[in-house]
């Protein structure tokens, strides 16, 4: 925590979540040392901090998969860089599939993932059970493992990127607090259900701690990037909808290079920038109307 607090900066960057210390980190890889973060209370404290800490490389879209496969590298290597150590390993996932449909969306995800060197394979429910025997396959048609998925402690993670940062020259200013919401289980007792027939034993494990915390969500499920079309040079990494740790290294390193060439980087299609996910939305009660003109590439 730095204790000097500037007149002015290259880049000042507002939250210290895995987004704002991702996006600082990647300034400074870049060359930009005159770089601020602002934490209005204290590193991770808003959902970071809260995160399940899942680190999975394929996502719905080219786009996505590419910012979530260059995370999980970034993440294997930053505690060798930093010496903060993240708590990530890459245990494998496995997803599994209750109907014919989401079979057949699992197997499109893999044959996309591959298109990207994403180590991924499709399993019988045979398989899935004896990769993994607690889980129940009586109406599971299928599965698929990504054998380099893994896992990692949100806040140890967030800060690797922040101590990087610092290293390159950047400044970090944060007071202390960490919220959480009200308990909510009938909104929880439907999932847990799910969760309990698909993993018998649940039932018998019990509940250690009820936790409700806050997190962002969009309308159609794309996270919001890149420069505000009202606003010159005002950046905006926002609306994680709970995959923000698994995105967190793609989006700081695509976001940092935007800022720096004044342009995002020219593999990136527009199908997740700022606004442009939420135009169609524009005249509906409680979300966005800030704007209609789309940013183009």
């Amino acid at each position: 925590m730095s204790n000097s607090f500037p007149a002015n900066a290259q880049v000042v960057i507002i939250g210290g979540g895995i987004m704002g210390c991702s996006v600082a980190y990647h300034l400074t890889k870049l060359g930009w040392k005159d770089v601020v973060l602002l934490e209005r209370k204290s590193l991770t404290c808003g959902t970071t901090w809260h995160a399940a800490g899942l680190v999975a490389q394929l996502r719905a879209t080219h786009n996505m998969t590419l910012l979530a496969k260059y995370t999980a590298e970034l993440y294997r290597g930053l505690e060798e860089e930093t010496g903060q150590a993240t708590g990530f390993r890459q245990a494998g996932s496995l997803t599994v599939a209750s109907t014919a449909e989401r079979f057949e969306e699992l197997k499109r995800s893999a044959s996309m993932g591959r298109c990207f060197d994403v180590d991924v394979n499709v399993l019988t429910p045979e398989e899935a059970k004896k990769m993994w025997p607690l889980v129940n396959i009586e109406d599971i048609v299928g599965a698929i493992h990504i054998p380099k998925d893994g896992m990692c402690n949100p806040i140890d993670t967030t800060t690797a990127p922040a101590k990087g940062a610092k290293m390159g020259g950047a400044s970090i200013f944060e007071d202390f607090s960490f919220d959480t919401l009200p308990e909510d289980w009938d909104h929880f007792e439907p999932v847990m259900e799910k969760a309990i027939h698909r993993l018998p034993a649940l039932a018998e494990a019990g509940i250690q701690l009820f936790f409700c915390g806050p997190e962002s969500f969009t309308p159609d499920d794309r996270y919001l990037l890149g420069e505000a079309p009202e606003l010159k040079n005002f950046f905006v990494a926002a609306g994680f909808n709970s995959v923000g740790i698994q995105s967190g290294g793609g989006v700081g390193k695509v976001l940092a290079s935007w800022i720096v060439d004044g342009a995002p980087p020219r593999r990136w299609i527009c199908e997740m920038w700022i606004y442009g996910a939420w135009h169609r939305f524009r005249a509906t009660a409680g979300t966005c109307t800030t704007g209609s003109s789309r940013p183009t590439i």
